[in-house]
């Protein structure tokens, strides 16, 4: 599961391999619908893959997800922690209410 989905992953990262600043923005403004409906069926299928794994080892990806968002923000909180992710944009993550 995990090569296909890595196989479907190299497939998503080919429409954005060659693309310059220019490309890219107009890629983010929409105007490149045709690259955008490509990309969106190959995410599609790294999420389907990511679910089935998920699914076979019994883990909560909302939960998951949830866990890993307070460890990246004590991680951009405390400079002393280490590694943070960069690209990840905290603040426009909003997590769902809790439930419990």
């Amino acid at each position: 599961m995990v090569m296909a989905m890595a196989i479907e992953l190299g497939e998503l990262m080919e429409h954005f391999a060659w693309l310059d600043s220019t490309q890219l923005e107009a890629l983010t403004a929409g105007n490149m619908p045709e690259r955008k409906a490509h990309i969106a069926e190959e995410l599609a299928d790294v999420l389907i893959y990511a679910v089935q794994l998920a699914r076979g080892l019994d883990i909560d990806v909302s939960e998951a997800m949830l866990r890993k968002i307070e460890i990246v923000k004590k991680r951009r909180d405390d400079p002393e922690y280490g590694r943070t992710h960069p690209h990840l944009d905290l603040d426009r993550i909003t997590p769902p209410p809790s439930t419990k």
